[in-house]
Parts: structure tokens; C-alpha cells; sequence
């Protein structure tokens, strides 16, 4: 099925512009009986954000989706805080059951794509913007 949501795309600069475009809201994460990697996964579930995306997650964890921070909660590839990823991943979108699923890399991908066409979504990730806005 598809839908609209709105959409960031970089403009450089740490400048964003909103516009609308469709979003695939199908699982599952195995199209045309292939496997798709997190790479591969944002790519065909968000064309339009998947060069912001793949920056953020690049600089929260490299595409890790096992990595850490040893100071906070955060974890995943999009290093999603503990409160965040209930809040947002569990509460509000349904995208997981559980906090067991946290860092499953397309739950975070497809989470992370949702609340970034929210209105100030990409704000979640500012502390890693000099990193990712560039």
C-alpha cells in the first residue's frame, strides 16, 4: 500500500527542505524472495530521504547495528535512546513489541523514517549534525 508523508531532503549546508512524497508501508523486509540489506531496505522503503538517512546512521554507528554508546541508553544503528525507541518505536508507530527488538536495523530504519516526516523530526539526531550535515 502506499502512502504520503513528508520528506527531508539535504540541501547542504545543514539546510532541509520538506516536500511530499509516497512511502512504501509494506513489509516485509524480504522482496521478490531476496533479502534485503539495511542498506538496501531504506533505499526501497524511502528513496527521497535515503541520502540524509544514510548519513545520519553513518555517523551514529556506521551501520552497526550492535553499536553502543557507553555513556547512554543509545544504541542501534540509529542509536535510538531507550526512552526514544519506546516512545516512538513501540508507543506511537507499533514498528516493535518490545525493547528486545531495539536494535533490529529495519525496525530502526522504518522508525527512523517515520520520524523523520514529522514535522522537526530530523531534530532527534542534532547532536550528531556536524557530523551528518555535511
Amino acid at each position: 500500500m502506499l502512502g504520503m508523508t513528508i520528506a527531508v531532503l539535504g540541501l547542504g549546508d545543514n539546510q532541509f527542505e520538506v516536500i511530499n512524497a509516497p512511502l512504501i508501508e509494506e513489509e516485509p523486509y524480504v522482496t521478490e524472495r531476496r533479502e534485503l540489506s539495511p542498506r538496501d531496505f531504506l533505499l526501497e522503503l524511502d528513496e527521497y530521504n535515503f541520502d540524509l538517512i544514510s548519513r545520519v546512521i553513518n555517523a551514529e554507528s556506521g551501520w552497526n547495528p550492535d553499536a553502543k554508546n557507553p555513556n547512554s541508553s543509545a544504541s542501534g544503528i540509529l542509536q535510538y535512546l531507550d526512552g526514544t525507541f519506546k516512545a516512538y518505536c513501540i508507543d506511537k508507530y507499533g514498528y516493535a513489541d518490545s525493547m528486545e527488538e531495539k536494535n533490529n536495523p529495519y525496525i530502526q530504519i522504518r522508525c527512523g523514517v517515520q520520524m523523520i516526516s514529522e514535522p522537526n523530526g530530523i531534530n532527534h539526531w542534532d547532536a550528531s549534525r556536524f557530523i551528518w550535515g555535511n
